[in-house]
């Protein structure tokens, strides 16, 4: 972003002004809600470790149940068990199926949680840019409005360079006027009759 000098006449035309008060509230309204972007990431962040975690006592526990099935598998096909054995183990398996299907859904339902939460902070991500978009749209016309102030105030500058100029050759002539009045002055002082009545 450029900048331009801003000249002392526009800072004192400017110093009962409030037109960057709304934009250094809108600059903390963004802050703030990027703030709580980043709380809800953490947030999300969280949600995931604990839905890792979860992940991996389904998998121990899916380990286990394979090496349960497997028992299993090696005592019907020996049979070397007893029938009621056999329906105890299948079950205690029936029994881990269920409690695994029980994790699964609850490890299915965090991660829709966490999708939402995710949408969430897209949307709100989204409508944050939106919201940057428009206040460097606005900075941008803030930055041109002050250019053309300060090309007009050094149009004013120069003019009033010019004019002090011709004042100065004014008072130049002024003060050639003056000395030939105060030579016109003495001379007739010197002259018998003629010498001019006090002012």
């Amino acid at each position: 972003m450029r900048w331009f000098p801003i000249a002392p006449v526009l800072l004192l035309g400017l110093s009962g002004c409030s037109i960057l008060a709304p934009l250094t509230d809108r600059l903390d309204q963004v802050n703030g809600q990027l703030a709580l972007t980043n709380q809800q990431l953490a947030s999300v962040d969280s949600g995931l470790v604990g839905v890792n975690q979860r992940l991996g006592d389904v998998k121990t526990q899916l380990d286990a149940l394979t090496a349960e099935l497997a028992a299993t598998k090696q005592e019907v096909g020996s049979i070397t068990g007893s029938i009621g054995g056999i329906e105890s183990r299948l079950t205690q398996t029936n029994e881990a199926l269920g409690r695994v299907d029980t994790k699964l859904t609850s490890v299915a339902e965090d991660v829709s949680t966490v999708t939402g939460s995710l949408g969430q902070t897209n949307t709100k991500l989204d409508l944050t840019n939106a919201q940057l978009g428009t206040t460097n749209e606005r900075l941008g016309t803030v930055d041109t409005r002050l250019a053309d102030t300060n090309q007009t105030l050094g149009s004013v500058d120069t003019r009033l360079s010019v004019t002090n100029e011709s004042l100065d050759g004014l008072r130049g002539v002024i003060a050639g006027i003056n000395d030939r009045v105060q030579d016109i002055i003495e001379t007739l002082g010197r002259v018998p009759g003629l010498r001019p009545r006090p002012q």
